[in-house]
């Protein structure tokens, strides 16, 4: 992992290596999202900052006729980021769903607390 970006320290590097795999995994499977998405746009803030915010938001140029006519090549700038970004903040912002791990941890346990209170919701049952 220590030669992707050489100015970075390989521990940071490390870290961004650890950070994307394990906050994608957790993504993937909706645990921990909201934790888990803010991490991987932090992460994605970063490499803003220090690798594609150098570059246009979409960077196209075209080659020149004599080596390829009307070819193009794609250098990737900032987009796929702000991308990743935007979609991480809408899952920090409205949480994973039914399908997902923190649903079947999380959410059934407090419906299964909450369900045990009387209708009044002054008194849990049994104790009327």
């Amino acid at each position: 992992g220590g030669q992707w970006f050489p100015e970075l320290d390989p521990n940071v590097q490390l870290a961004v290596t650890w950070g994307e795999t394990v906050g994608g995994a957790a993504l993937l499977f909706g645990f921990l999202t909201r934790p888990a998405a803010l991490g991987v746009a932090i992460i994605q803030v970063g490499a803003i900052i220090l690798v594609t915010g150098k570059r246009d938001f979409i960077d196209i140029n075209t080659l020149p006729a004599h080596l390829q006519p009307m070819a193009l090549t794609f250098h990737v700038g900032y987009e796929y980021n702000v991308a990743l970004i935007a979609m991480c903040l809408a899952l920090c912002f409205s949480g994973a769903g039914r399908l997902s791990l923190d649903f079947l941890l999380f959410e059934r346990r407090r419906q299964s607390v909450s369900s045990a209170v009387a209708p009044s919701g002054n008194q849990p049952l049994g104790h009327q």
